[in-house]
């Protein structure tokens, strides 16, 4: 990387944020960060200037500006030149890809009751907390999540998602389990392999966990 600092505006309680923020100690990025709280902070005009959109994380590299974590991180990746992390070569950046996409679209799907009904429900709408026996059926339906990374990591006989090195691709699944399992008190060991996974890609992200 460039002796360059950048600029890192985002919220440390952010699942993106902390996707993109992991991504950049990943790959040794220079940048200073910029506390934003969501809802307060990026309301501000000084802010607004920044990112019209309202919305953290965002990057400014030079007169550069990027927003968007997952934009965030391929951005970092393409200018450190990290073929591991992030491959180039197209089919192997697919594979990832593709991981990612069904972290997106099924794995969260797995994760969002709990988060909604234990966490967000009760302290941002004033909801009861869910009974013992809710957050029961609550945790199956982590396990199932879980139950996604271990058959993945089974048919691929490798330590990480996408082969025996960590990739982005494990960065969002593991930033998905955020509110679960760092926020509240959800299990992620039903699965071995899983949870092995979930531990490795844990010292891999630099981040407190």
């Amino acid at each position: 990387m460039d002796g360059n600092t950048v600029k890192f505006h985002a919220f440390h309680g952010s699942p993106p944020c902390c996707l993109a923020q992991a991504t950049m100690d990943h790959l040794s990025v220079n940048y200073e960060f910029n506390e934003v709280v969501p809802m307060k902070d990026t309301k501000s005009e000084e802010f607004l200037k920044i990112n019209p959109k309202g919305k953290v994380p965002v990057v400014q590299d030079g007169d550069f500006t990027i927003d968007e974590s997952y934009a965030i991180a391929r951005y970092f990746c393409r200018k450190a030149g990290d073929v591991s992390f992030y491959p180039s070569d197209a089919k192997k950046a697919a594979k990832i890809d593709a991981l990612i996409d069904l972290d997106i679209q099924t794995f969260r799907g797995k994760m969002d009751p709990w988060k909604n009904e234990v966490l967000f429900a009760p302290f941002f709408g004033g909801a009861e907390e869910p009974t013992a026996e809710r957050k029961q059926e609550l945790q199956k339906t982590i396990d199932e999540g879980f139950k996604i990374i271990a058959d993945q990591l089974e048919r691929e006989g490798t330590d990480f998602l996408a082969g025996n090195e960590v990739t982005l691709a494990d960065f969002s699944f593991f930033f998905s389990t955020f509110y679960p399992c760092k926020m509240s008190d959800a299990k992620h060991d039903t699965h071995a392999k899983a949870k092995e996974w979930f531990d490795r890609v844990k010292g891999k992200a630099k981040l407190k966990f």
